[in-house]
């Protein structure tokens, strides 16, 4: 479960990274924070903005160390979670899942399913077995 603290500073990362990185104004509709904060019930919320950030995590996955430590240092200013600490607890949430062999819930599959596309060859036929299993029992 996340707590309000965690929310709110992934909430921050959400908004400066889509601001900055994918140059979505604040104030456009499509907003990345505008539609989570649209988003009822607040589980919903908490599930979209884990695979927003999830998302993020990949996307930036190839950035240099200095682009990431000019990240890092925008986003603690701001009290946003950093893209390092991002980086971690989702790789964190991956080994526990690979170590469990299976996934147990809709947010673990999306984290798989992102991983898995951009994983090296020999991790990535792991990963999609461990999505077939999950889809199949659905």
């Amino acid at each position: 479960m996340m707590d309000t603290r965690t929310f709110e500073r992934m909430r921050r990362t959400l908004g400066i990274l889509a601001t900055e990185c994918m140059g979505i104004a604040e104030t456009d509709a499509i907003h990345p924070v505008r539609m989570l904060d649209a988003m009822r019930p607040p589980s919903a919320a908490r599930r979209g903005l884990q695979m927003a950030i999830n998302d993020l995590v990949e996307d930036l996955a190839h950035a240099s160390p200095d682009h990431v430590a000019c990240l890092d240092a925008r986003l603690a200013e701001c009290g946003a979670m950093t893209l390092s600490e991002a980086r971690l607890r989702f790789s964190r949430n991956l080994r526990k899942i690979r170590k469990r062999g299976s996934i147990a819930t809709e947010d673990e599959y999306h984290l798989v399913r992102n991983a898995a596309e951009f994983a090296a060859e020999e991790e990535r036929d792991a990963l999609w077995a461990l999505l077939a299993a999950f889809e199949a029992r659905i």
